[in-house]
């Protein structure tokens, strides 16, 4: 390529790089010349400014999205405005099951060696035993062991329909003892 007087000239490369079918800015885009080992980002909006050279490959990526690659032209102006798309890559990864223990054979085992209560099924509450166990073989979160034993309440579990049900019915006994008490008062 030949620029005038055998120099490459400066070029004021801005822009707005947005995603998909949105006209929104894609935030903290980067914006790259490997050439000259210089970028930049995009800011909150989507928008960049970056001084380049003519002919310079600027590499456009962020997470999530493909890869674009720009050649930069020569504009008399000096500058050139950009509104650059980027396509969404997604990437299914493969599913992570995550354990406290560190083989199935170990949980197994933990598990059936538990010495539960013969008590009434309360709803979903924790054990101490089963915290206890939890808690030696993570050496981890031991803050939630505490709360836990703080607080050492039955939890109500938004989707248990049975919760929901006993919630309720106490409810209503408590508005028909209060109407009661309002109407032995009033006599």
């Amino acid at each position: 390529m030949l620029f005038s007087q055998g120099s490459q000239s400066i070029m004021q490369l801005t822009g707005l790089i947005v995603g998909g079918d949105s006209l929104y800015g894609i935030p903290g885009v980067h914006v790259y010349v490997p050439k000259a080992g210089r970028g930049t980002s995009t800011n909150y909006y989507g928008y960049f400014s970056l001084a380049t050279q003519v002919g310079d490959s600027v590499v456009i990526s962020a997470i999530g999205y493909s890869r674009k690659d720009y050649v930069v032209p020569y504009n008399e102006k000096k500058s050139i405005s950009l509104i650059i798309e980027l396509k969404e890559d997604t990437t299914l990864l493969p599913l992570l099951e995550v354990f406290p223990y560190p083989t199935e054979e170990l949980f197994k085992q933990a598990f059936l060696s538990l010495n539960l209560p013969d008590d009434q099924y309360n709803g979903i509450s924790m054990n101490d035993q089963i915290m206890n166990r939890v808690t030696n073989a993570n050496k981890a979160d031991a803050r939630s062991y505490y709360l836990y034993k703080a607080s050492n309440r039955q939890s109500f579990v938004v989707l248990d329909a049975f919760a929901w049900s006993r919630a309720i019915r106490e409810l209503k006994t408590k508005r028909a003892d209060r109407r009661r008490k309002e109407r032995g008062n009033g006599e």
